[in-house]
């Protein structure tokens, strides 16, 4: 068990940035047009106590709920 490579380990890290900011434009354009889905679900949790979940946590239970053949590929 090795280290990666830096280049590796920082476009790893470049990913992980990208998949954080769509899910947080996912959650905001949801909030403003809801649909049947547990996006939709989670922001209805937020609306009636914005305290109990915030729109960063749902967007954080969105990346960790996704399976790797679900989540986008972003390169």
């Amino acid at each position: 068990m090795g280290r990666s490579a830096p280049e590796v380990a920082l476009h790893h890290a470049e990913q992980i940035i990208a998949y954080r900011r769509y899910l947080r434009q996912l959650v905001a354009s949801k909030a403003n047009q809801r649909m049947d889905d547990l996006a939709s679900g989670l922001l209805d949790i937020h609306d009636e106590d914005p305290e109990a979940l915030t729109q960063e946590e749902v967007a954080s239970i969105l990346s960790h709920s996704a399976s790797p053949d679900t989540k986008p590929r972003i390169t």
